[in-house]
């Protein structure tokens, strides 16, 4: 009989109070995976948006959420190599990451410094990954360059800015609050702009002098997909946002 323990669950889509704690089945591992005892769970918008059923990649209710955990290795699967139990390591995975072990694919686990607090650790797989998928794969970055990051006060728009700075570019920034402007602030953004007064012919504007357009999401999807393309925002469409129109 499997051991028992803690977990969130989905019953049902919905508000926040469609969410149970309640007693689940430990899962089981396979010859390639790895379970992990989880000391930090990563809580994101996608997440949210999963609750929601906004969020096509999720998996259907019941389940349990959570798509990043850190944590120390319970057990190992027999064909596993380099992750051993009591190692400190950081996973991403489809669900299951709201309880107090989860199983996951060896290849998605990663070991964990112990310099690396768990729950900074959990800020890397959606946020930092999603940031420098953005950033880095969907064209050239060279420093001096000027980007743009919508939400820019967000997990993943924090994540932009961090690897834009580390990156060498200027940085222009919208939020939609004062409070979320004077967090970027602080945090060194030069130019901050209001999220709301952002304009499309702002945006054509610069795409025709060359500048780089990155991280926009929600209603500005549209506007990306004219001035950027379908590669650049397909993900944004996978995640629930407003979807752009079909390719000409």
């Amino acid at each position: 009989m499997s051991a028992s323990m803690q977990a969130v669950t989905l019953r049902r889509h919905g508000p926040p109070r469609t969410l149970r704690v309640e007693p689940c089945a430990e899962p089981s591992i396979g010859p390639h995976d790895v379970l992990v005892l989880v000391k930090a769970a990563g809580v994101n918008f996608a997440d949210v948006l999963a609750r929601q059923g906004l969020y096509p990649d999720a998996p259907r209710p019941p389940y349990i959420l959570g798509y990043e955990t850190a944590g120390e290795v319970l057990e190992v699967g027999e064909s596993v190599v380099g992750v051993k139990p009591g190692q400190r390591v950081l996973a991403y995975h489809r669900s299951g990451g709201y309880a107090q072990r989860v199983a996951v694919p060896a290849a998605q686990v990663f070991p964990l410094p112990d310099s690396i607090p768990y729950q900074s650790a959990v800020l890397l797989p959606l946020n930092y990954g999603t940031a420098y998928l953005a950033l880095h794969r969907t064209g050239p970055v060279e420093p001096g360059m000027r980007v743009f990051i919508h939400a820019a006060a967000g997990g993943v728009g924090m994540a932009a800015v961090d690897l834009a700075r580390r990156a060498g570019l200027e940085i222009v920034a919208a939020a939609s609050t004062h409070f979320k402007r004077a967090r970027l602030v602080t945090e060194g953004v030069r130019y901050v702009v209001p999220a709301k007064r952002m304009r499309v012919h702002h945006l054509r504007e610069a795409k025709e002098r060359g500048e780089r357009l990155t991280m926009l999401t929600g209603l500005q999807i549209r506007t990306a997909r004219e001035l950027l393309g379908w590669d650049t925002v397909r993900l944004a469409r996978k995640a629930g946002m407003t979807n752009p129109p079909p390719s000409s």
